[in-house]
């Protein structure tokens, strides 16, 4: 699937979905949360990666080079910046709607309309 500064594949396995992300320098993905854990594995590139629980608003801003595994937890919103053109893996349990968290969702549209 073709989506705006990059490309997404989506696999499914044994109750899983594994999303494989390339995302061009300057582009935001992000703030979708889900109600299971993710796991984020960054193949290549260079990425600013927030996260924030929905609940307790707690919020952690990382960078992380290719090779990091990110474990996000239950409820808890990502937002990623391409730093540098990134590949990144998302690994989680099929879910039957997204859920979006406003805060996060609002920055990735403003970006995408300013494009």
């Amino acid at each position: 699937m073709k989506i705006l500064g990059g490309k997404r594949w989506n696999f499914e396995d044994n109750g899983n979905q594994i999303s494989l992300f390339e995302i061009k320098k300057g582009f935001t993905r992000g703030g979708q949360y889900h109600k299971n854990k993710v796991i984020h594995i960054l193949i290549s590139g260079k990425v600013e990666y927030r996260k924030e629980n929905i609940v307790t608003k707690k919020e952690e801003i990382s960078i992380l080079d290719a090779n990091s595994i990110i474990h996000l937890p239950e409820n808890t919103s990502d937002l990623i910046t391409a730093l540098e053109d990134f590949i990144l893996i998302g690994v989680y349990k099929i879910e039957n709607e997204n859920t979006f968290y406003s805060k996060h969702r609002k920055i990735v549209e403003d970006k995408i309309s300013n494009k």
